[in-house]
């Protein structure tokens, strides 16, 4: 089974709020929680991710490789305005990815 490798935020003494990632060891660790293969990371770390109170984190969670179709509605309707407009952005370029286009070859009026 997978594993999660996720950064997740925790309570350190030294800051009341987590500082971003990579400035504290003591704000951040390591998950190493069992997850389903396919995933990125466990729900635990993917809730903290999306409710951090930075913007910059939520931000990243948006353009990063593989966030699924739930997290970027979720943050589309982010009390923060960059990151509602960024999972926003991240939506229509998966609607747009998703719309099919017909074959070069068809044409529509060879069944009529």
């Amino acid at each position: 089974m997978a594993r999660c490798k996720s950064w997740r935020p925790k309570r350190h003494a030294k800051h009341p709020v987590p500082t971003k990632p990579g400035e504290c060891r003591g704000c951040w660790t390591v998950c190493r929680s069992r997850i389903e293969p396919g995933t990125v990371r466990c729900d635990i770390c993917l809730e903290a991710l999306i409710t951090h109170p930075d913007p910059e984190v939520r931000r990243a969670l948006v353009v990063e490789e593989g966030t699924d179709l739930n997290t970027l509605i979720r943050l589309a309707s982010d009390d923060e305005y960059s990151v509602a407009l960024a999972a926003e952005g991240a939506l229509e370029e998966l609607d747009n990815q998703t719309v099919q286009t017909p074959d070069p070859g068809y044409d529509p009026w060879a069944d009529r």
